[in-house]
């Protein structure tokens, strides 16, 4: 009986301009792994999870997660519904206290679940009155950056909130 895969690429390539972002990537997930992409910056990560979630064509090649064409518009939109990824890139409406952005927050997820995320707040040490400043040009307290704890707790509890066929984060 073949192994059912999760993810599955080949031969992926992927250039921005004169760069070469990917260059032949060949990947094979079977259900159930855990697995992590490793390596320095520039060396593809960000580009291999934007090609799987179909966010960014690949300049050539093909990839498949749940058996879905990530190339396809329609498949991508069905991948990412069943997909939580936390970009390093956290863009989150300054100002806002932890509380308002969940509100905000949980109407983009069709299966939104309260429990789980009261439990992340409670997990991740969040305060739902904490305010989130959006990248100060002098930082205060880690707490309340952007780049920090609750950026990056707010964004994590939002995305793995929807009880994911498939998580990842790039922070």
């Amino acid at each position: 009986m073949a192994e059912e895969l999760i993810i599955e690429t080949a031969d992926v390539r992927k250039a921005y301009g004169s760069v070469q972002a990917l260059a032949g990537l060949d990947l094979r997930v079977p259900r159930g792994a855990v697995c992590g992409l490793l390596g320095r910056n520039g060396a593809g990560k960000t580009t291999t999870i934007k090609v799987l979630l179909g966010m960014v064509r690949p300049t050539s090649g093909a990839a498949r997660v749940f058996g879905l064409s990530a190339g396809d518009e329609q498949a991508s939109v069905a991948i990412r519904g069943r997909t939580a990824f936390v970009s390093e890139d956290k863009d989150l409406y300054g100002g806002m206290t932890v509380a308002e952005l969940i509100r905000f927050a949980a109407p983009f997820y069709p299966k939104w679940r309260a429990d789980l995320a009261s439990g992340y707040l409670t997990q991740l040490e969040l305060r739902a009155n904490a305010r989130v400043a959006h990248k100060p040009a002098k930082p205060p307290p880690m707490i309340t950056t952007c780049g920090g704890v609750i950026c990056r707790g707010v964004a994590c509890g939002c995305a793995f909130n929807v009880d994911a066929s498939l998580a990842g984060t790039g922070l």
